[in-house]
């Protein structure tokens, strides 16, 4: 009941706190039905945070995010900042609920991929952090890409293969090992607060987990780095640290399925 003392805008805000920080998993049933009895009351931008909110904090309801949807205007979303949450909701909703809408979710997501990909790219980690780890990547002759665009989702790196640890395997044997590799890439991730932990906890914010939770829906392995623990390694210890966390993940994301769904 205590929603109902809250205006719209601020029940749409409280979500993407709750959301952001990982609590409160009873607003989000309490507040479903006070914004389907408000929609009107409720801005584009809003609602854009809403979708994102109720899908961080993975309360779906099919006939709810119709509604919200239904609300939208293409030109009201195309390019607009304040909307680029919708984006990451969007495709949370196509992983999730495959066949609500798909030609609907897909068009909008075409109006704010491009808007979305620029809020990632202000959390990006330092160029110093960025250029510890590429040096090490480098000196395991690794075959990477660095800032990925990846459905909207900026990507520290991509990782797609390393050498072969035996240089007894034959040519062919490591052709099909480096090709399998080459089909399932494995994000790297650095992570610092506040970009993608929360400052006292130091537990992952809910952008990251929703990153997290669409790369591996679509089939790529993750290497997650926490900052802190990383500044305190010298080289010597981030190359062995690395290269066994990356050939883990290779190795399990070529055995993993991948999503129907278009990456």
């Amino acid at each position: 009941d205590r929603c109902r003392l809250f205006t719209m805008e601020q029940v749409a805000t409280l979500g993407w706190c709750f959301a952001t920080i990982r609590l409160g998993s009873s607003f989000f049933k309490e507040a479903q039905f006070d914004v389907l009895d408000k929609l009107s009351q409720l801005t584009i931008p809003a609602i854009c945070d809403l979708l994102w909110s109720f899908c961080a904090a993975r309360h779906r309801d099919p006939h709810f995010f119709k509604a919200l949807l239904s609300v939208l205007v293409p030109s009201r979303v195309a390019n607009e900042p304040r909307c680029a949450l919708l984006c990451p909701a969007l495709l949370d909703i196509r992983s999730s609920l495959p066949d609500m809408d798909p030609e609907g979710v897909d068009r909008y997501l075409n109006y704010t991929r491009g808007i979305f990909h620029q809020t990632q790219l202000a959390n990006l980690p330092s160029p110093e952090a960025m250029q510890s780890i590429e040096e090490v990547l480098k000196a395991l002759g690794a075959t990477y890409e660095s800032v990925v665009d990846f459905d909207g989702y900026a990507l520290d790196f991509l990782v797609r293969s390393l050498p072969e640890e035996d240089p007894l395997d034959s040519q062919e044997a490591s052709f099909e090992a480096a090709s399998a590799l080459d089909s399932m890439p494995v994000a790297l991730l650095h992570h610092t607060a506040p970009q993608t932990l929360h400052r006292r906890t130091g537990e992952p914010l809910g952008s990251a987990l929703m990153r997290q939770r669409h790369l591996t829906n679509m089939g790529l392995g993750v290497v997650n780095l926490w900052g802190q623990a990383w500044s305190e390694m010298d080289f010597r210890e981030r190359v062995p640290f690395l290269e066994q966390r990356l050939r883990d993940a290779l190795s399990a994301s070529s055995s993993k399925p991948t999503s129907s769904s278009s990456g």
